[in-house]
């Protein structure tokens, strides 16, 4: 019977050792377990722990194993050190050394203590602590810099910022108001990792910069609201335009009209017609039909010198 004795004990080490292995943290010292000296029951603790970071968000733990007959280890983990502070993150296997901890914070300071554990049919054996040993996580890589790729109105005269990601591992992205040129002003807004969109009552120029724990990339390029384009353009027999003004910010529109030649040579050219104030919503082009030119007209809300996507109409 001796034989099934020992698969009945190492099933039961197994057993335990996955139900202590739990996410929940857990004091390290639970009521159940009998903390030994070093040495108790062949149970010493380990010893020599040291702890390295290898990334921003990786703890590297080694020791030394100083007992014969453990059946696995405890790793616990506290920010400061303090005794009343350590949860526990992993349980390992008999004779393991090492163990990576993972998906840690950035320049964060992380402290560890190990444990053997013994498993029998007595109960749970544990030893002392190691030694406490300390790392702080890396400094990540700066992100790469977004590309803006559209200020444009939105309903209601507000602005919508849409951008292209250019890194995967930045915090969030950082949107300054700026100067039409460029120059950084004030923090408008700060939005999360991997939010390419920012929605904003205040139309104006901005750039968007993504950041983390090792700093700001560098900004998009600059770009300024540019108002909501006109639509139903039409235009009547007598040569008058008509549309339908969207915006609510713009502060001028353009007309302009382009001609193609059809009496032997064809070609194309455009001219500015007009510049009319804001909210104008028509414009009396004196268009006269000819069967030698074939003339298109395009209309266009202004801000400043932003304009919205054109609206074209084919002259009858």
């Amino acid at each position: 019977m001796r034989p099934m004795t020992r698969a009945l004990s190492a099933a039961v080490v197994a057993l335990v050792l996955a139900c202590q292995d739990s996410d929940r943290p857990v004091s390290p010292y639970p009521a159940t377990s009998r903390t030994t000296a070093a040495g108790s029951n062949g149970l010493s603790a380990p010893s020599n722990l040291s702890a390295v970071a290898s990334s921003p968000s990786q703890i590297n733990l080694s020791w030394t194993d100083n007992s014969p007959n453990e059946s696995g280890f405890q790793v616990y983990r506290s920010p400061t050190g303090s005794p009343d502070t350590f949860t526990r993150v992993a349980t390992v296997g008999v004779n393991v050394q090492t163990v990576s901890d993972n998906g840690l914070t950035a320049l964060t300071q992380e402290c560890y203590q190990v444990r053997a554990i013994r498993v029998s049919r007595a109960g749970t054996s544990y030893s002392a602590f190691s030694n406490t040993a300390c790392a702080t996580t890396l400094t990540p890589p700066i992100p790469g810099a977004p590309s803006l790729g559209s200020n444009s109105e939105s309903s209601g005269g507000r602005a919508l910022l849409t951008w292209r990601d250019g890194s995967d591992n930045e915090d969030g992205f950082r949107i300054y108001r700026s100067t039409e040129d460029g120059t950084l002003l004030n923090l408008a807004g700060t939005v999360g990792a991997n939010t390419t969109s920012w929605l904003t009552d205040q139309p104006d120029c901005y750039r968007v910069v993504a950041f983390n724990a090792g700093g700001e990339s560098g900004p998009s390029w600059p770009d300024c609201t540019r108002p909501a384009a006109p639509t139903n353009l039409t235009m009547s027999i007598d040569g008058v335009l008509t549309w339908t003004d969207n915006s609510a910010i713009e502060t001028a529109y353009q007309v302009w009209y382009g001609w193609e030649y059809r009496c032997g040579d064809w070609r194309g050219d455009t001219e500015l017609l007009a510049v009319l104030p804001a909210n104008s919503t028509s414009y009396p082009t004196g268009y006269v039909r000819s069967d030698c030119y074939g003339i298109g007209y395009y209309v266009a809300a202004y801000r400043g010198n932003y304009s919205s996507d054109w609206a074209g109409v084919d002259a009858p």
